[in-house]
């Protein structure tokens, strides 16, 4: 229990007063005095009887949705459950918002009242302003008397949990990008029709049993099948690297992190229409992955982002990657294509032993990506050419080597 600024001005003052009626023996000043230290005695048993309330009080929290689209504006529920037969006279509630989840004025702070055995609700809006997994913990409560001049401070856990996907730009890609990005598939293949041989590959659980190669099996003793042209489906393995450092850069909601991760987004939205996709982003030291995102893109999304705490970042090296076809159960031959997703300012802190391994693992195979950004509003230009110039040496061999897109992944207007 505190007593605050008024209540301790409230009981020097009657104290004052009465050594003061008691020395000059004033009536006037007596009676007031007596009235003040009555009024202090009825504010302490009001805050007494409120305080004992708390051990019957349940605060819940409450999302309008669990899953949204970074910038939208969702709805917070607190409901407050007197179960007691006492009054709370008057309760005070400052709600703790993660990072990214904004209040329009500052924190969101209420004072209500609550009649004993009821229930008091309290909505606010708040904005979502980036994607990944937002954790709202506690929410603080100040119990007092009617005026405040006693009280005490309660955290209760409020636990609850949004994910936020990324924006999605797809439609801002532009011809040049879709031109370079579809073309790194092997001609013929297609989504449907039965046509000429197009490869031969190891058996994969759920493969039709009829496009088994028996003969291959009886002199390899390995189960191999066949892909005809037409029916070949290409195979493209999309990664992000994501540094906590990254959500620092820039201002919000165009920080590096999140124009990273709408690229992210509206790549693996392209892709899918055309090819079956598997993604791995890093969350913390190891790879989270997702394979087949094509079947239902939106829930694979969703599993895979609400791995990544908005602010938080891979804490491993960039050959990390490598091990990704292992988490998948694949190989790295299983793809046409591999995309890693990154930007200048991570491969600048990488060891050069370290993007060989991840060139190493997946050769010719492997396009870089980095998204279309000023970079030169945060390290001097020069340096920014010189990272991509060296990038685009290690990936010299490889088929695609090192991309930037033309297009902007920055959003400049928050949606209503």
């Amino acid at each position: 229990m505190k007593i605050s600024p008024a209540g301790l001005a409230h009981i020097s003052i009657a104290i004052i007063l009465l050594v003061y009626a008691l020395a000059y023996k004033n009536v006037l000043a007596l009676s007031t005095s007596l009235a003040m230290i009555l009024i202090f005695y009825n504010e302490y048993s009001s805050f007494i009887r409120s305080r004992n309330a708390v051990a019957y009080l349940a605060v819940k929290r409450s999302l309008e949705k669990e899953v949204c689209n970074e910038l939208d504006e969702v709805a917070i529920t607190l409901s407050i459950e007197n179960k007691s037969g006492f009054p709370i006279s008057r309760l005070t509630i400052l709600d703790k918002l993660p990072r990214f989840i904004k209040f329009k004025q500052g924190r969101p702070a209420f004072m209500i009242s609550v009649p004993p055995h009821s229930i008091v609700n309290i909505s606010y809006g708040v904005e979502i302003t980036a994607s990944g997994s937002h954790d709202f913990t506690n929410t603080m409560l100040i119990i007092s008397g009617a005026l405040g001049y006693f009280y005490e401070e309660l955290e209760v856990d409020t636990r609850e949990t949004i994910v936020a996907l990324p924006l999605s730009i797809g439609s801002a890609i532009k011809m040049k990008s879709l031109q370079r990005i579809l073309g790194s598939y092997i001609e013929g293949k297609s989504t449907s029709g039965l046509y000429d041989l197009a490869s031969i590959r190891e058996y994969q659980a759920g493969d039709d049993i009829r496009k088994v190669l028996w003969k291959t099996y009886a002199r390899t003793m390995k189960l191999m099948v066949r892909e005809d042209y037409g029916e070949a489906f290409a195979r493209a393995l999309v990664m992000v690297d994501i540094k906590k450092f990254l959500w620092d850069l820039g201002p919000e909601p165009n920080t590096i992190a999140q124009v990273t991760l709408r690229l992210f987004r509206s790549l693996v939205e392209l892709l899918a229409k055309y090819s079956s996709v598997d993604l791995a982003l890093c969350v913390g030291p190891s790879p989270k992955v997702v394979a087949n995102a094509e079947q239902d893109i939106i829930a694979s999304l969703h599993r895979i982002i609400s791995a990544v705490e908005a602010g938080n970042g891979c804490e491993s090296s960039i050959d990390v990657f490598a091990t990704v076809t292992a988490f998948l159960g694949k190989s790295p031959e299983q793809y046409d294509t591999v995309v890693l997703i990154t930007n200048p300012l991570s491969l600048a802190i990488e060891a050069p032993e370290n993007f060989e391994i991840l060139l190493k693992t997946y050769g010719e195979r492997l396009m870089v990506l980095i998204p279309y950004y000023e970079y030169d509003k945060i390290i001097p230009a020069e340096d920014v050419t010189e990272m991509v110039k060296a990038l685009s040496y290690y990936t010299s061999y490889t088929r695609y080597g090192v991309n930037i897109t033309e297009e902007s992944f920055e959003v400049f207007k928050v949606r209503k």
